[in-house]
């Protein structure tokens, strides 16, 4: 990916829609979970707390953050996260949960997506990939799951 010039502006430039276009927007929605979400075995559950829906302009860059804890009811299980976009693919992390008793991993799984303009639907999605165990995303008030989506500036 090539790096970007940024323009400089002078005093008493004034600026142009362009210049304006080059500038990152910042936040564009977020969700949180702050309940536990158990059960979560080889199928995938969609984590219903940690989806939004935001609307893209044409051209821009977005950057997904996904912060969460999981933990397993036994040791040495992987737990995959994936991060979607109107059901496709565009981010997975994966946590190795190496102990068990209750132990918290946390997880940051990121993603920077060029998307189409329009209505644009971000969910995220956890499994157990390897092992025999029981998977939990734990999630409080205190300590809430969260999704972020934020415009990072133009696509090229």
């Amino acid at each position: 990916m090539a790096d970007r010039t940024v323009h400089d502006f002078i005093a008493g430039e004034k600026p142009t829609a362009a210049l304006l276009d080059e500038i990152p927007k910042g936040w564009q929605g977020s969700n949180q979970l702050t309940s536990n979400v158990t059960s979560i075995t080889a199928s995938e559950v969609t984590l219903t707390g940690l989806t939004t829906t935001v609307t893209a302009l044409a051209s821009r860059k977005f950057r997904i953050d996904v912060f969460l804890q999981v933990q397993s009811s036994v040791a040495n299980d992987v737990a995959r996260i994936r991060i979607k976009q109107d059901g496709t693919v565009v981010a997975i992390g994966h946590v190795c949960i190496p102990v068990t008793g209750g132990v918290e991993l946390s997880c940051h799984v990121l993603a920077v997506e060029n998307p189409s303009a329009g209505a644009r639907t971000y969910t995220v999605t956890v499994e157990r990939l390897t092992g025999s165990g029981t998977l939990q995303v734990t999630a409080g008030s205190t300590s809430p799951s969260r999704i972020l989506i934020t415009d990072i500036g133009p696509a090229t």
